[in-house]
């Protein structure tokens, strides 16, 4: 039992020495990197900045590093890259403020200001910090007149339609106010726009669209529409009048962002039966809110001696609260039990890096000696 105990201490140990590495003492290489991409943008290398953006991206994909990278890209004047890019993070999940600012950024580089302000603008909420007093600059300077389309309205259209049923809405939103700007004097694609607009949920956009092609239609609006379908749908529109932002895309993708850790060590005390009990844990993460512990338990007192070891089920709820069953061996005065039970505590994170403190409190029932045993456990986590 020393032998198990020393090797998976020593184990412990070195995760322990792992996780330390990764808290703020040290500096992360991932944020180092972004912060050179950052520089590079403010210094206008916008070239260099797009392949800095691309290092980072091969470790780490979460939305504020692609949706900056869409407008590194835009800033160099690859449009068609950075829509593509800014769908990509739609796709994943609900865009957050941040994603939005950097929509409207993109789109503001493409001369499309009238759109920009739709998903962003500042009397809403603040841009990111390291841009906050250069984005206006910027965008002034490199805002070019460009094109992602050069097929007929009858392709063009058919090309925006798939765009929106494989949910690249952001190519969808350029491509269609392209074609408005080719064929002002068309219907369709304005009511190819206002069904765009009401799927990502801005209504009243949706509503404007709408009545914009019904008063291209002109007198020949009885005989495009005899049944007065579209107008029906736009008095609906107007009567509903929300500007309320649903979602791009109700699925996620199964993880966009960094690798999550995949192990976990802990040290601290335990409370059972009046006694306090050193107690060590490993862990392992079975996917995004569930992990497999082990804990181990020393306590040395003038009567007794009291080893035990515990294997644990557990699902993380709001990544903090901790529930979970499992299985106790325990050895008391030269005797064995066991027994199987419940527990739950909370794992609260910490700033200075990736590590929290917990508090468990677990119930088991012994099989030998027919008892319930309580337990208290508090102490730190690292994760690595």
């Amino acid at each position: 039992m020393r032998k198990v105990l020393l090797i998976l201490g020593i184990v412990m140990f070195a995760g322990l020495l792992n996780c330390f590495s990764q808290t703020s003492v040290f500096p992360d290489p991932m944020d180092a990197r972004l912060a050179y991409a950052r520089e590079e943008v403010l210094n206008e290398h916008f070239n260099e900045a797009v392949v800095r953006y691309a290092r980072v991206l091969q470790t780490d994909e979460n939305k504020t590093v692609c949706s900056e990278y869409a407008f590194a890209l835009a800033l160099s004047g690859c449009y068609d890259g950075a829509i593509m890019y800014l769908d990509k993070v739609m796709v994943s999940s609900k865009a957050n403020v941040t994603t939005l600012f950097y929509i409207s950024q993109v789109l503001k580089l493409m001369d499309y200001d009238n759109l920009a302000d739709v998903f962003w603008t500042p009397y809403v909420s603040n841009p990111p910090q390291w841009l906050a007093n250069d984005y206006v600059n910027l965008v002034g300077k490199y805002k070019r007149v460009v094109s992602i389309n050069t097929d007929n309205m009858g392709k063009a259209m058919t090309r925006a339609n798939n765009l929106i049923t494989q949910n690249q809405y952001m190519q969808a939103v350029v491509l269609y106010e392209e074609l408005i700007e080719s064929y002002p004097k068309e219907y369709l694609p304005y009511i190819g726009a206002s069904a765009m607009w009401e799927s990502l949920g801005y209504k009243k956009m949706a509503a404007d669209y709408l009545q914009r092609g019904i008063d291209v239609m002109g007198d020949e609006k009885s005989e495009i529409d005899p049944d007065g379908v579209y107008q029906n749908h736009l008095n609906a529109l107007k009567a509903d009048n929300s500007m309320e932002y649903k979602s791009f895309r109700k699925q996620k993708l199964k993880y966009l962002g960094r690798k999550p850790a995949r192990n976990l060590v802990y040290l601290g005390m335990t409370y059972m039966n009046k006694t306090l009990i050193m107690n060590a844990r490993y862990g392992f993460r079975t996917g995004n809110n569930t992990n497999v512990m082990l804990d181990l338990g020393y306590s040395k007192a003038k009567e007794s001696k009291l080893v035990s070891s515990d294997l644990s089920f557990n699902a993380i709820l709001q990544q903090i609260v901790v529930l979970g069953a499992g299985f106790t061996v325990q050895r008391s005065n030269g005797e064995f039990d066991n027994g199987a039970g419940l527990r739950a505590g909370v794992s609260i994170p910490l700033p200075i890096g990736m590590s929290s403190l917990d508090a468990m409190l677990s119930n088991y029932y012994m099989f030998k000696s027919k008892s319930m045993r309580y337990t208290l456990s508090i102490g730190y986590t690292c994760y690595f």
